[in-house]
């Protein structure tokens, strides 16, 4: 999902695992395309009898859950029109503030510009699942004795202390100086 620009599924809906994640990352999803007939086998589907082979581009919406063949113009999600209006009336009333999954900066940095307040759930875990970071992992975990786990967890130290500085300065541009304050429990 990291490298698609959108995600298109033949088979889930708006509340599946793949569209919830992809909201999280920002990218257009449309899951749920019934009309979709995979066939592993050529590395293609086809739906309504047009046949899309791997690497042809598509379009997709995600609000109306269309598919087009062939790459359009696209534009970057906003709030507008009457969602626009009935969202600012709800943010004039709520008590609650808004708060996103974030894992890693990039994560962050797009939550806040989706109108996210804070973090809510930051899965540390999630901050290793690329490149290096799981080889890494991967080292500890198989380490033959606790001298090979330190070797290990000295790579990954100052990539997680990285990715924690990320973390708050993207939600330091947050207008809401809460959003980055510990309070005690």
């Amino acid at each position: 999902m990291n490298a698609a620009e959108g995600i298109l599924t033949a088979r889930g809906g708006r509340t599946s695992h793949a569209a919830v994640v992809a909201r999280g990352m920002g990218k257009c999803c449309v899951a749920g395309c019934a009309d979709i007939v995979i066939d592993y086998s050529k590395n293609q589907f086809t739906a309504n009898g047009e046949v899309i082979n791997a690497g042809d581009f598509i379009s997709i919406d995600g609000t109306s859950g269309e598919v087009f063949k062939g790459s359009i113009k696209t534009i970057p999600p906003q709030i507008t029109g009457h969602f626009g209006t009935l969202m600012a009336w709800a943010d004039s009333f709520r008590k609650m503030k808004v708060r996103a999954n974030a894992d890693i900066p990039v994560d962050a940095q797009k939550a806040v510009e989706m109108g996210a307040e804070g973090i809510g759930l930051c899965r540390t875990e999630h901050m290793f699942f690329e490149g290096d970071r799981i080889t890494a992992v991967r080292e500890m975990i198989l380490a033959n004795d606790e001298a090979g786990r330190r070797q290990a967890l000295a790579k990954l130290e100052p990539i997680q202390k990285g990715d924690f500085v990320g973390l708050f300065e993207a939600m330091a541009t947050v207008r809401s100086p809460s959003a980055c304050s510990i309070r005690p429990p």
